[in-house]
């Protein structure tokens, strides 16, 4: 049966929200034309048996894929490999949909064919359940990627992109047994992104405020080396491939933002110096990598200042 989505959910100990989470997406008005790809990260609870359960119910919309323990990148990966739709998304197992949304917006599908489609969303805050709006500032329609270049008003996120599957498949793999990889994920599209189409509907509904989230302050200075990895890994795919300067630019731009993010992780360590030290190390790798990247763009400034303002950089030094 043909299939015009792809939902990919990766799923490491998501007992407490699979259901939920699914729910919202199952509904007898699109069942035929979606596919829910539950990839069970070598989950420890009971995520695995529920997804069982759901595949039971609905074993024409629901399929189970168990795997070890790689990841949220790994589970990505395997998802993109195990998925037949025509379009692609990624969903996390703790989040969900809006129904009415969701009907609208699989429905619309059917007759898109750019290569993203980019929908609104909403970051859910756990402790009162109020939202805000991830709106995007563009009209319904489609657009070229030069369009999205010159638009400095919204980003292309894990949660707002849904993918021509043959796109994705075509990507580089993104890192395994790290987290931060949506930056991956996304940055690894842009050579094969043509078209996109804006459709205005707030489809994914993002938690936020779970102290577990790889977002939190805590993790994030716990993962901090998982970070530097995944910025390390988008400077060597700026500098494999020969790319149109509108993706060069789109690139240097996730890049550099990633890069101020790293550096303020940095200056949150409570031990100061050592805080520091572990940022002036990052710069002056930066300041190396920036040679590579800038060798082909003349007149531009060193990536090294473009990411990090030369005062603040001075005062570090000291």
């Amino acid at each position: 049966m043909n299939k015009v989505l792809s939902i990919i959910i990766p799923s490491y100990n998501t007992e407490k929200y699979i259901v939920d989470c699914t729910k919202t997406m199952l509904n007898s008005q699109v069942n035929d034309d979606i596919e829910i790809l539950i990839v069970n990260d070598g989950s420890k609870d009971n995520t695995g048996s529920i997804a069982d359960q759901l595949v039971e119910k609905y074993p024409n919309t629901v399929r189970h894929i168990s795997k070890p323990n790689g990841g949220h990148g790994s589970a990505i990966n395997r998802g993109i490999q195990e998925a037949i739709g025509t379009y692609a998304r990624v969903i996390d197992g703790d989040d969900w949909v809006d129904r009415c949304s969701f009907i609208e917006y699989v429905n619309a599908l059917k007759a898109c064919d750019e290569d993203v489609v980019l929908t609104e969303y909403d970051r859910v805050f756990e402790k009162d359940n109020s939202k805000v709006r991830s709106a995007i500032d563009l009209p319904e329609g489609v657009y070229s990627f030069n369009d999205y270049i010159k638009s400095s008003k919204f980003e292309i996120q894990l949660h707002n992109a849904t993918f021509k599957l043959s796109l994705l498949k075509k990507c580089r793999k993104i890192r395994e047994h790290c987290f931060y990889v949506d930056q991956e994920y996304i940055c690894y599209t842009y050579p094969y992104i043509n078209q996109f189409r804006v459709i205005k509907l707030s489809v994914y509904q993002y938690r936020v405020g779970i102290n577990e989230q790889s977002m939190s302050k805590e993790s994030m200075i716990r993962n901090r080396d998982m970070h530097m990895n995944v910025i390390l890994d988008l400077i060597d795919f700026y500098k494999s491939e020969s790319f149109t300067d509108s993706v060069k630019e789109s690139l240097l731009h996730r890049i550099s933002n990633m890069s101020r993010k790293q550096t303020d992780i940095y200056l949150l360590i409570d031990d100061k110096t050592q805080g520091k030290n572990e940022c002036l190390s990052f710069l002056n790798r930066l300041k190396e990598e920036s040679k590579e990247v800038y060798k082909d763009m003349p007149g531009k400034r060193s990536f090294l200042f473009r990411i990090f303002p030369s005062l603040t950089y001075d005062l570090l030094r000291r």
